[in-house]
């Protein structure tokens, strides 16, 4: 089941005030092109008829430079699920002395309703999306949940990256580490598999083929959850994600293996060093 809301501005002025409104007939219709702004979606799953999945989205294009010196996300007094300082959004290209945005467009705000089997509706989920976004994200990571879709390389072949925790485990929720899973940080073809997340300073955000990626989303939820998408009868896309906070970083980068130090090399994002790693 599909319902569909859009904000249309209909109302066409004559350039004489004095002139009444006239209505246009469909051979005048045909000729006008309207463009929705904000659009409201439901979509029920149709493998589980409890859950509703609801999406405000905006028909705009934003360019960002954002710098932060410490974003948390959910801590719980002791950890949180995700702690990057130095956050930036965008950077510098140094060659030209210009910034250069992370681009984000028809940004959507979506959640999550489940039945809970006597007609109450509970939200076990919020999500921020793009339908497309591309751009740099860096910063000092400690510790992430989430998905960063990176590759490995030790030259012949390519590795599927992944979080992982201390032990070199392939974990969603508050990873510690970068590499390759099921190798539990044992060397492969002579190199190492586990990374500190530290490591990486900068990521590019964009789908596989250096394009846009629609895949790249900030969501909340308060169990292990699948979020998902269709065309009102059929799933066309599924994210699993991991109670609490959760990012979703899709990039186009293939890392070659190498030892402890692998990693990427910070962008700059401010003129200015001011001793604190963002130059």
């Amino acid at each position: 089941m599909k319902a569909r809301i859009t904000a249309l501005s209909l109302a066409l002025l004559s350039s004489y005030a004095s002139a009444d409104l006239q209505e246009l007939g469909d051979e005048a219709l045909s000729s006008e092109v309207g463009q929705a702004f904000i659009n409201l979606d439901s979509f029920i799953d149709p493998i589980d008829a409890n859950t509703r999945f609801s999406r405000l989205s905006f028909g705009e294009e934003i360019r960002i430079n954002l710098n932060a010196d410490e974003v948390i996300f959910n801590h719980n007094g002791t950890i949180a699920d995700a702690t990057i300082n130095n956050f930036a959004l965008g950077h510098i290209d140094t060659a030209t002395g210009t910034f250069v945005p992370f681009v984000v467009s028809n940004p959507f705000i979506e959640w999550a309703v489940q039945d809970d089997g006597t007609g109450k509706q509970n939200l076990v989920g919020f999500r921020l999306g793009f339908g497309e976004a591309k751009g740099s994200l860096s910063g000092d990571i400690s510790n992430l949940s989430g998905h960063i879709g990176i590759n490995f390389t030790d030259g012949s072949t390519t590795y599927a990256g992944s979080l992982l925790d201390a032990s070199g485990n392939s974990s969603s929720y508050q990873a510690t580490q970068l590499g390759v899973d099921g190798y539990s940080c044992a060397q492969l073809s002579g190199n190492e598999t586990c990374y500190n997340l530290g490591n990486f300073k900068s990521f590019s955000i964009a789908d596989s083929d250096g394009s846009s990626t629609s895949d790249f989303f900030l969501s909340v939820q308060n169990k292990n959850f699948t979020w998902k998408w269709g065309d009102g009868s059929t799933v066309t896309s599924s994210y699993d994600t991991s109670k609490g906070f959760f990012i979703n970083m899709p990039t186009d980068m293939t890392i070659s293996l190498g030892d402890s130090t692998t990693g990427t090399a910070r962008l700059p994002t401010e003129f200015i060093d001011r001793g604190i790693g963002r130059w």
